[in-house]
């Protein structure tokens, strides 16, 4: 007899996914309710753009008009003369990058909240997204954090024991083997930080959907991804990679201006119009793939579990009524 279809209330049907359904739910989402999915996106997105043109625009003045001044290079005889142009706009990159991180994690947490509501065929606005983030907020912070600490800490012991043991082979005389065993070394961390990447990157929407703390849905990330590492990894580098190309294409028109300016523009409008360009592409670019990354890693989310837990029979009754949402 026919093999019956699995329901499909919402944007994806509940059972195992595809690849080809993953990357159109993380779309098809969008579509259903572009009020809520590009309004979180374009809100947080708008202020991130503003602080960061801010930001270069006030600390990159100086700097830039080093740049555009044709006796740079021969004119500064002291090179602490650099330090405070060069230092301002360093801590201008760090307050911007401070407030993209925190942001880019709250939009996440509620990108999260609304595909699981599309799921189940139901819409979910804003407010009610942050209602469920809200209480979840450290929290999210701060498993954002640890995961970033065990990735950077991993890649960062690799990288010293690769250059310390490297260069201690050759300064013994080791007649190129310190290199060999250098370049191996990196090679080996860059396999390692890229199996905990994977390994934790259902974290944030564990504790999200689940309001687990940061250290079990680390726990509970790795136990959802054990066993389907490549193709998890797979996905993701294809989402990751698509993601880059529609960024490149978006920031195109803006950077060609931006290459422009030395050209046609003098010291003292290279500033701002590097900030506001930058802050345009930002606008732009986060926009528009934020919600389709946070859409792959839900349904990652969504399909380890089903495929482990058999949560597509839950989900469901949820969709029919008959049980509580996730």
């Amino acid at each position: 007899g026919a093999v019956p279809q699995a329901p499909k209330p919402g944007v994806v049907p509940l059972r195992p996914l595809g690849l080809g359904e993953i990357l159109d739910g993380s779309i098809s989402y969008v579509r259903r309710d572009p009020r809520t999915v590009l309004g979180i996106s374009a809100v947080l997105s708008m202020v991130i753009a503003v602080v960061q043109t801010l930001a270069v625009a006030v600390a990159g003045g100086s700097f830039f008009s080093l740049l555009g001044d044709p006796t740079f290079g021969t004119s500064v005889t002291d090179p602490s003369d650099l330090v405070g142009p060069i230092a301002g706009l360093a801590t201008a990159g760090l307050v911007a990058g401070l407030v993209t991180f925190v942001l880019q994690i709250v939009a996440t947490g509620m990108l999260t909240v609304v595909m699981s509501r599309a799921v189940l065929g139901r819409r979910v606005s804003s407010r009610e997204a942050w209602e469920r983030v809200k209480p979840q907020f450290w929290r999210l912070i701060g498993v954002t954090l640890l995961v970033g600490l065990v990735v950077g800490g991993a890649g960062t012991l690799g990288i010293a024991l690769a250059f310390g043991l490297g260069g201690l082979i050759e300064a013994a005389g080791g007649s190129g083997l310190g290199i060999v065993l250098g370049f191996l070394l990196v090679l080996g961390t860059v396999v390692l930080v890229a199996w905990l990447v994977i390994r934790y990157l259902l974290a944030p929407a564990v504790l999200v959907l689940e309001r687990s703390g940061p250290v079990a849905a680390m726990r509970r990330s790795s136990l959802l991804v054990k066993g389907a590492w490549w193709r998890t990894f797979g996905i993701y580098l294809l989402a990751t990679i698509l993601v880059s190309i529609v960024a490149q294409v978006l920031s195109f028109p803006l950077s060609f201006v931006v290459g422009l300016l030395p050209v046609f523009g003098d010291a003292s409008m290279l500033a701002l119009v590097f900030a506001i360009t930058t802050g345009l592409t930002t606008l732009i670019t986060t926009m528009i793939t934020l919600p389709f990354t946070s859409g792959v890693v839900a349904l990652l989310y969504i399909d380890r579990r089903i495929r482990r837990e058999a949560l597509d029979i839950e989900l469901q009754r949820a969709a029919a009524g008959a049980g509580p949402a996730q």
